[in-house]
């Protein structure tokens, strides 16, 4: 019984993790997509 709530929550602690990895990229992608954008609109001029 005890393996069994130490796997679940492993489980569940690595779910958390993979889904805070997924918002941190999403933060990530939409800061990088920012800069490109200014730094072309900045080249262009």
């Amino acid at each position: 019984m005890m393996l069994m709530m130490v796997s679940l929550t492993s489980c569940e602690v690595v779910g958390a993790i993979f889904e805070g990895g997924v918002v941190v990229g999403i933060i990530i992608a939409v800061i990088v997509i920012g800069l490109i954008f200014y730094l072309f609109r900045k080249m262009s001029k």
